[in-house]
């Protein structure tokens, strides 16, 4: 079975397949928990599905952009399941997964997250099978965005009212916007599922979060002396 992991916001979301076929699925919303909530919530949806640990044969996660603690907790549990288990890893952008649902809507689709006074925004099209990515995830202002759509285009993700009404205005006819819902990582596992099929993926140990910005706790430089 494949296990998907998305903790990129106060939304987590967990999943189990059996090549690539979503068999169960859990989302919740865990606030600021991550950390304490993952792991009691995996092995519970493992008992749901009557299956253990030692029969993942490999990890999908959401490495962001989002929550900087929930994204560190949960590739540290992917790592390590990844790692423990010798099976594949796969890191996906979260912003790719919110849009990945809309693909057949046969429009460009902006993903969007709040990023304090920015937005998280990375921009996709669903051409010959596959999705590409027109924009690469990155922060942007309301007003860099507003400048930078020129098409019909559906957004999708985290747009509060006030976005919202600030985009219609805007653009009219050429905002087109997806109802809100939690991640679903059974999204991830469609993704990723023909690279596992194959059997390739990550390396663990250089596999890294996507933080468009630095996270506020860093190391405090060492002072020179003389």
């Amino acid at each position: 079975m494949e296990l998907a992991i998305d903790t990129t916001t106060e939304w987590a979301s967990i999943a189990l397949s059996h090549q690539g076929e979503v068999q169960a699925e859990l989302t919740w919303c865990v606030g600021r928990n991550h950390s304490v909530e993952l792991m009691p919530a995996i092995i519970s949806l493992l008992h749901q599905a009557k299956t253990d640990v030692a029969s993942l044969t490999g990890i999908v996660v959401a490495r962001g952009p989002g929550s900087f603690n929930g994204i560190r907790v949960g590739m540290a549990v992917a790592k390590g399941l990844a790692f423990a288990l010798s099976v594949p890893l796969i890191g996906l952008s979260s912003l790719e997964s919110l849009a990945f649902p809309h693909r057949w809507q046969g429009l460009p689709v902006c993903a969007l997250r709040p990023a304090g006074l920015d937005l998280a925004v990375a921009l996709f099209r669903w051409r010959r099978g596959r999705q590409e990515e027109l924009w690469p995830g990155q922060l942007m202002s309301t007003e860099d965005l507003l400048a930078k759509v020129k098409a019909r285009t559906l957004f999708c993700g985290e747009v509060g009212a006030p976005l919202k009404d600030r985009l219609k205005e805007a653009l009219g006819a050429k905002a087109v916007f997806a109802p809100w819902s939690a991640p679903k990582s059974g999204y991830l596992i469609e993704m990723a599922w023909p690279q596992l099929e194959r059997g390739e993926g990550d390396d663990p140990f250089t596999l890294q979060p996507l933080y468009l910005r630095p996270p506020h706790i860093t190391i405090r430089k060492e002072r020179g002396r003389g």
